[in-house]
């Protein structure tokens, strides 16, 4: 039983990733405890209560590595992160002599709160800016469909 629950575990995780490429992080919209939730529903046999959403959205902006996704030099430093007020994801990153530097493709992920789709993405994108690298890039188009409708 725990391991049909790791792999449908793995599964939402790895569908929850996908949606994060597309500008929705679903797990950051869940209150504390929803994955205990879901484990304990499926692991445990427990009766499941009801997940309580959050009342905000979040976005969240992937910073990449020039040349990404074909070949990218690693190495560069990374600086500016503790201004950033928002959460911030490690993906490709590395410590090289007491500095971060880019270590992959996709280096970090920015995701910022808002009280809707259009505060969310100001502010992603404004704590994006206080990143400094000279070898990263990320789009500029993220949630501009929902914004659109």
């Amino acid at each position: 039983l725990c391991l049909g629950a790791v792999q449908i575990l793995t599964g939402m995780i790895v569908s929850a990733a996908e949606k994060c490429r597309h500008g929705r992080f679903l797990d950051a919209l869940w209150n504390e405890g929803t994955w205990w939730v879901i484990f304990a529903g499926i692991a445990l046999d427990r009766p499941v209560p009801q997940p309580q959403w959050a009342d905000y959205v979040t976005l969240g902006v992937v910073l990449a590595s020039k040349g990404y996704p074909g070949h990218y030099d690693k190495g560069f430093p990374i600086r500016g992160l503790n201004g950033v007020d928002a959460r911030l994801y490690h993906m490709g990153t590395a410590r090289r002599e007491n500095e971060l530097v880019t270590a992959g493709g996709r280096v970090l992920m920015v995701v910022a709160k808002g009280a809707d789709i259009r505060e969310a993405r100001e502010k992603v994108y404004a704590e994006v800016a206080k990143i400094d690298c000279d070898n990263l890039f990320y789009r500029k188009d993220i949630a501009h469909i929902a914004l659109e409708q």
